[in-house]
């Protein structure tokens, strides 16, 4: 992964067990991830404070 993508170490082995587990979604603000074409990168939103305060947490 690190040559196929040009990762650095986690991100490949981050990568590597993502396509060993056939996982195709990932949720991530690394925008490194948008080069590879086998997973779905979601990226999340930023909470605003006041809005996490307020959420529910199970």
């Amino acid at each position: 992964m690190k040559k196929r993508y040009g990762f650095l170490s986690n991100d490949a082995l981050s990568l590597q067990i993502i396509e060993d587990l056939k996982i195709s979604n990932l949720a991530s603000n690394d925008s490194d991830f948008e080069r590879v074409n086998f997973i779905t990168l979601f990226k999340p939103s930023v909470l605003n404070p006041k809005d996490f305060q307020a959420a529910k947490v199970l």
